[in-house]
C-alpha cells in the first residue's frame, strides 16, 4: 500500500525533534509505517533547499532514522511580505481562509501542482499532518484516496485563546476577524477527511456533538513508558518546551515573573530549570532572576528528569493536549497545571495532578510537593499509572492503525460476488412512480427494458400512477403488452410521493425493491449492480450514483455543492457504509433499493414529507434514520449509476430559493431529539442560521457570489424551519 503523507512540520535536525509537535508525528510515521510504503511530501521554508544530488542522501537519513520504506519531496513555501498592509494582514483572511497567514505558503499554485503531481503517483491512502497540510488538497479540487487528517489542534480555538495572551499590539484584536473563515475551514477539512484524529475526548466531543461533524476518532498524545526512578531530594522545578511556540514562551515568562517568586520565598533552595530550544528569545534569558536556570536543548531526558523534584506546565493558550505533562507523568514526576494546561488529558485533580490557575494557589502546589515527600510520591504514582494506562505510545499506534485498516475496509463492498451468491438473491421490483411526464416516463421504461440483467435474476416493473391527466396510463398498458419484461400498472388516488411508493411497496411480494424516477435514465448494469450488492452484503439498503443529464446549458453560478437540490449525488468511486459515526450523507430516491420486509417494519415512506407536486423533500432521508435506528445496514455503491434529467425550468435562482423554503417547510415536520428547545424549535437550530447568515455576510463583504447564494439559501431553509415551527404546518 501507498501511503501519501503531506506535512508542513519539516524535521531539520532530526536528533533534536523531539518536542511534542515532533513526537506526534513520528508516532503516526511509526504508525503508517506498517501498514505501506511511505511517499512523504514537505512544505519546507523558502530558505531550505537542498540539492538534487543532497535529496536523496536526506531521504535515506530519515528512512534511517524512522525505520521505513519511503520516498522524499520537498515544495517551498513562498516567503512571507516583511510588512503587511492591514488588509493583508487581517482583512483578505477575514474573509478567505486560504488568505490567512498560516496557509499562504501551501496555497498557491507550485504548492497545490506539486501535490498534484503526488496524486499521480496514486497514493492508496493520503495522511495530513495538520490543518495547513490539507490546504493544497481541498485546493486541488480532485478525488483521491482516502484522506485521514491529524488536527492535533482545533486551530479556531487555539487562535481566540492566542489573540488574548500576549504579546499584544494595537490592531491584535482584529485576528478575531479571522475566526469565522478559519472555521469554515476546518470544517471542510474534517468533512473532506475519512477520518480525523483529535487528541482528547473533549476535542472529539466538541467537533461531532455540537459541531456535528463526521468521523471524528481521539488519538491521544503517547510516549514510551521509562523505568520508574525514585523522586530526588534536591528541589528542583521542571519547565520544559520549544519557546518559539507562543503559548511555550508566555507560559515561561508567567512562570518567572507570576510564579516563582511565591515558591523562593517559601523554598529558597529551590531552582526552575527551563529546559528546550529557543530560551534565548525569552524576556527573561538574559538577565534571569535568581534560582532561575535556562538548560537550552537537552540530549538526556532521562538524567534531566532524574533530577526533577516536579514539572510545571503553566499554560494559559494554544489547543491539543501537552506532551510535556504526559512525558512528566510517564516518569512519575508530580506535576502541578493550569486547567487548560492539562486538558482533554482525564488526569484528575488532587490524585494525579493539581490544578491552578491562580499564580498564588499554583506557587503553594508547587511549595507543597517539594516539601511533602508523601504527597509527591502519590501524585507522582497515580500520574504513571493514568499515564501506562492511556498513553502508553505502543498500544497508541496500534490504535492509529486500527482506526486506519477499519476505514479501509469498506472496500469490500467493491468484491465480486460468487456465483454461489448470486443464485441467492430473491426476486427485484422496480417501482417507478409517475405524475403528468408520460413521454419522460416512456424513456425511462425504455432503458429499463434496456439493462443487461443475469438470467438467473428474477424481475419485474410496477408503475405507480398519481393521479396523472395524460395518456400514462394507456402508454403503460400499451407497452406492457409487448414487453418482455412484466410492467403492472398501479394508480394511487392520494397525492403525494410517499402515497405512491407505498402503494408500490405493498403491492408486491418481492423480497427486494428498488426505485427510480420518471425523469430518469438507468445504467444497462444498474439492476446488476443493486442485485450484486444485495447478495455480496448482508445489508438493507443499497443506493448509487445521480449523473445530471442537463437539458440546457448548466449555469455559471450553479456549484456542485448545490446540486442536491437537482438530485444529484456521487460521493466518488469507493463503496462505504452511509450513516457510520455522524457521517450526515444521504441516499437519495432516484437511485435506491430495499429489502422489502426492513422497509415494511420502518413504516414505510412518511405520507406528511415528500414531493406533492413539483417541490418537496426530506422522506428518503427520515426513511434512512428510521432504518438505522431499526439497525439496519445502507451501502452506497458507486456502480449502481443512473442518469437524471435536469430541464432548463430548473436551473434558475428562483427554483433553489423554492425548492429551499419548501425544504424547509418539510424539515419543520421532521421530528429530532432535543433537550434544548426554543418556543419549541431546537436551539441548535438557531446556532446554525446564526453561522449560516455570519457566512453570507462574509461572503457578500468577499464578492464571492456563488458561495453567497449558496448561504442565502441555507438561511432560507432556517427561516422556513422557523415559521413553520411555530405556525404549525400551514400551507402558504
Amino acid at each position: 500500500m501507498k501511503i501519501l503523507f503531506v506535512s508542513c512540520n519539516f524535521p531539520r535536525e532530526l536528533k533534536k525533534s523531539v518536542f511534542g509537535l515532533d513526537k506526534r508525528m513520528a508516532m503516526f510515521v511509526e504508525a503508517l509505517k506498517g501498514l505501506g510504503e511511505l511517499d512523504m511530501l514537505f512544505y519546507v521554508p523558502s530558505d531550505f533547499s537542498v540539492a538534487a544530488g543532497q535529496l536523496k542522501a536526506l531521504e535515506n537519513q530519515m528512512a534511517a532514522h524512522w525505520g521505513a520504506k519511503l520516498r522524499l519531496t520537498l515544495c517551498p513555501m513562498p516567503r512571507a511580505p516583511k510588512e503587511k498592509s492591514l488588509w493583508r494582514a487581517y482583512g483578505q483572511g477575514a474573509v478567505r481562509f486560504y488568505e490567512q497567514s498560516m496557509n499562504e505558503g501551501v496555497s498557491g499554485p507550485e504548492q497545490v501542482r506539486v501535490f498534484r503531481n503526488c496524486l499521480e503517483r496514486r497514493p492508496d491512502v493520503i495522511f495530513a499532518h495538520r490543518l495547513r497540510s490539507m490546504v493544497p488538497l481541498l485546493l486541488a479540487q480532485q478525488r483521491s484516496a482516502p484522506v485521514f487528517l491529524d488536527l492535533d489542534d482545533i486551530e479556531h480555538v487555539a487562535l481566540i485563546r492566542s489573540i488574548a495572551q500576549p504579546p499584544f499590539w494595537f490592531s491584535k484584536p482584529l485576528r478575531y476577524l479571522q475566526v469565522p473563515a478559519l472555521m469554515w475551514g476546518e470544517r471542510q477539512a474534517i468533512r473532506r477527511a475519512t477520518k480525523t484524529f483529535v487528541c482528547s475526548d473533549k476535542d472529539a466531543r466538541y467537533l461531532s456533538r455540537f459541531w456535528r461533524l463526521p468521523g471524528i476518532a481521539t488519538i491521544p498524545n503517547a510516549v514510551r513508558i521509562p523505568e520508574r526512578t525514585p523522586l530526588p531530594d534536591a528541589q528542583t522545578v521542571l519547565f520544559l518546551g520549544r519557546y518559539s511556540y507562543p503559548p511555550n514562551a508566555n507560559a515561561a515568562e508567567h512562570m518567572i515573573h507570576d510564579i516563582w517568586p511565591g515558591v523562593r520565598r517559601a523554598c529558597p533552595a529551590a531552582r526552575l530549570v527551563l529546559a528546550g530550544e529557543g530560551a534565548e528569545l525569552l524576556r527573561s534569558y538574559e538577565n534571569p532572576p535568581q534560582g532561575v536556570e535556562f538548560r537550552g536543548f537537552v540530549d538526556d531526558l532521562d538524567e534531566l528528569y532524574r533530577t526533577t523534584r516536579v514539572v510545571c506546565s503553566p499554560i494559559q493558550s494554544g489547543g491539543g493536549t501537552r506532551f510535556k505533562i504526559v512525558e512528566a507523568a510517564a516518569y512519575g514526576r508530580p506535576i502541578v497545571a493550569t486547567r487548560l494546561g492539562a486538558e482533554g488529558l482525564a488526569m484528575k485533580d488532587g490524585e494525579s495532578i493539581l490544578l491552578h490557575d491562580d499564580p498564588e494557589a499554583f506557587a503553594q502546589a508547587c511549595v507543597s510537593l517539594l516539601r511533602d515527600e508523601q504527597l509527591a510520591t502519590q501524585i507522582g504514582e497515580r500520574g504513571r499509572e493514568h499515564a501506562i494506562s492511556t498513553f502508553d505510545r505502543d498500544v497508541v499506534v496500534e490504535q492509529i492503525r486500527r482506526e486506519i485498516t477499519a476505514c479501509l475496509e469498506v472496500s469490500r463492498f467493491a468484491q465480486k460476488p460468487s456465483k454461489k451468491s448470486r443464485s441467492a438473491i430473491g426476486k427485484i421490483s422496480i417501482v417507478v412512480c409517475t405524475f403528468n411526464r408520460c413521454s419522460s416516463l416512456a424513456e425511462t421504461l425504455a432503458s429499463l427494458q434496456r439493462m443487461r440483467v443475469p438470467d438467473h435474476l428474477r424481475w419485474n416493473i410496477l408503475v405507480v400512477d398519481n393521479n396523472s391527466t395524460d395518456d400514462t396510463r394507456a402508454m403503460v398498458e400499451r407497452l406492457a403488452r409487448r414487453a418482455a419484461i412484466e410492467i403492472t400498472y398501479l394508480f394511487e388516488p392520494k397525492q403525494g410521493l410517499s402515497h405512491a411508493r407505498n402503494r408500490g411497496i405493498l403491492a408486491t411480494d418481492s423480497e427486494y425493491v428498488a426505485f427510480t424516477d420518471d425523469d430518469v435514465l438507468v445504467d444497462e448494469n444498474w439492476l446488476k449492480s443493486i442485485a450484486e450488492a444485495f447478495a455480496t452484503h448482508d445489508v438493507d439498503c443499497v443506493g448509487g450514483k445521480i449523473v445530471p443529464h442537463w437539458l440546457s446549458q448548466r449555469p455559471g453560478w450553479l456549484s456542485d455543492r448545490m446540486l442536491n437540490v437537482l438530485a444529484v449525488l456521487d460521493y466518488g468511486d469507493e463503496p462505504f457504509e452511509v450513516g457510520q459515526q455522524q457521517d450526515d450523507r444521504v441516499l437519495f430516491g432516484a437511485n435506491f433499493a430495499f429489502k422489502r420486509e426492513s422497509l415494511i417494519k420502518t413504516g414505510m415512506f412518511n405520507i406528511d414529507l415528500g414531493r406533492k407536486g413539483q417541490f418537496g423533500s426530506g422522506e428518503d432521508k427520515e426513511v434512512l434514520q428510521k432504518l438505522r435506528g431499526n439497525n439496519g445496514t445502507i451501502i452506497y455503491d458507486p456502480r449502481a449509476v443512473v442518469l437524471h434529467k435536469v430541464p432548463a425550468e430548473r436551473l434558475n435562482k428562483s427554483y433553489f430559493r423554492r425548492w429551499h423554503y419548501e425544504a424547509g417547510k418539510d424539515r419543520a415536520k421532521m421530528t429530532t431529539e432535543s433537550r434544548f428547545t426554543v418556543l419549541g424549535i431546537e436551539s441548535y437550530l438557531f446556532r446554525d442560521f446564526l453561522r449560516a447568515t455570519l457566512s453570507l455576510l462574509r461572503s457578500i463583504v468577499g464578492l464571492e457570489r456563488e458561495r453567497a447564494f449558496e448561504y442565502e439559501l441555507k438561511c432560507i431553509t432556517y427561516l422556513s424551519v422557523f415559521k413553520h415551527k411555530l405556525v404549525g404546518r400551514s400551507s402558504d
